[in-house]
């Protein structure tokens, strides 16, 4: 077993997303080796506040407009990661992605897609997702809809 599939809790070929607590997280994260990067939900109130958040966390290219295409292309070849790299997604208090519903499903739909091909990808990148709380029904129904397992 890997280190970093032992220290989340999760097999690391798999595409899924887990819910935890804010402590819970903290934990995962101090005893991982994994990229981490954190989006916090709370402030989003828009497609285009939750681009800015992704640019901003995934240090994404100047040029990714607020379409889901050029989301996708820049996700599927991350330039800035390093072979081998386990990246994980935390969406801190995740239960303000009610509101975005439609653009929070087509997110997951998109992160669904990429962590399925970064699993086939020679450069063996790996994707994982922390949502931080309890997943709801609305927040349910968003995965149901993707690849996304809950783990």
């Amino acid at each position: 077993m890997d280190a970093n599939e032992a220290e989340l809790d999760i097999p690391i070929a798999s595409v899924g997303i887990m819910c935890r607590t804010a402590s819970e997280i903290d934990a995962i994260v101090s005893q991982s080796s994994a990229d981490f990067r954190f989006i916090d939900v709370a402030p989003i109130t828009s497609k285009q506040d939750l681009f800015m958040a992704l640019s901003k966390a995934l240090d994404l290219p100047a040029y990714l407009s607020s379409s889901w295409d050029s989301l996708d292309e820049c996700l599927a070849e991350p330039d800035a990661l390093p072979d081998g790299t386990h990246l994980v997604l935390v969406f801190r208090t995740a239960k303000r992605l009610r509101r975005l519903k439609e653009d929070a499903t087509m997110l997951f739909t998109i992160i669904s897609d990429v962590a399925s091909g970064w699993i086939q990808s020679p450069e063996g990148w790996s994707l994982s997702l922390i949502l931080e709380g309890k997943l709801d029904g609305d927040i349910k129904m968003m995965f149901e809809q993707t690849n996304l397992s809950l783990i």
